[in-house]
């Protein structure tokens, strides 16, 4: 089961940011078909620009919550060695954002799942330092 595990860690977290990407393109979607005035939708795009701004936002939220996923993923599925599999799940998704911003030239959405991905971490690490003290035996 320990091997099956880790054999099991890097679709698990593809698995996880795709889920969150098709969330995000719903999420996304469905603001642009239920939100646009028709007046102002274009050939499927809003023209809105408070629309715009709003499909913005949530594409940086996705972006950041897809680190985060990857990230409590990672760590949830790890069968050990909890937390250098997120700091090397961090690091390996932070050359993937920086790769794909200098491919799509979206820097301000990598920028974002960096942002997510070291809070996710510093959050995630706080606790796996808190549920090794619980378990530590402190004194006789």
């Amino acid at each position: 089961m320990h091997t099956l595990r880790w054999l099991l860690l890097l679709p698990a977290i593809i698995c996880a940011w795709s889920l969150v990407l098709v969330l995000g393109v719903g999420a996304c979607a469905f603001v642009n078909a239920q939100l646009c005035p028709p007046q102002e939708l274009v050939s499927g795009l809003c023209g809105n620009a408070t629309i715009r701004t709003v499909l913005a936002w949530l594409q940086h939220v996705a972006a950041a919550a897809s680190a985060l996923a990857v990230l409590a993923t990672a760590v949830a599925i790890a069968p050990a060695r909890k937390q250098a599999t997120l700091w090397t799940t961090l690091v390996a998704g932070l050359g993937i954002a920086t790769a794909l911003a200098f491919v799509t030239e979206q820097w301000l959405l990598s920028a974002a799942a960096a942002l997510g991905g070291i809070a996710g971490a510093a959050l995630i690490a706080g606790r796996l330092r808190r549920r090794a003290d619980a378990n530590t035996p402190h004194g006789p």
